[in-house]
């Protein structure tokens, strides 16, 4: 999950770049670059709240097993 949130807010800044240099308005752009950071964190606490999530029914299934 860190390589895919990584990519993906390589993604961003290099797309931020592209709208404020290139073929769009410069600050949708500046605003897309400084959020990516922001994207990144929350990707990575989603997947912990995801896994933490999926440990803790796996434990409620095992201790519930009779």
């Amino acid at each position: 999950m860190v390589v895919i949130a990584g990519l993906t807010t390589l993604g961003m800044i290099l797309g931020s770049f592209g709208l404020m240099f290139g073929r769009g308005t410069g600050f949708i752009g500046f605003i897309m670059l400084l959020t990516s950071p922001i994207v990144f964190v929350l990707m990575l606490v989603g997947a912990r709240i995801t896994l933490e999530t999926v440990i803790a029914i796996i434990r409620t299934e095992q201790n519930t097993r009779n």
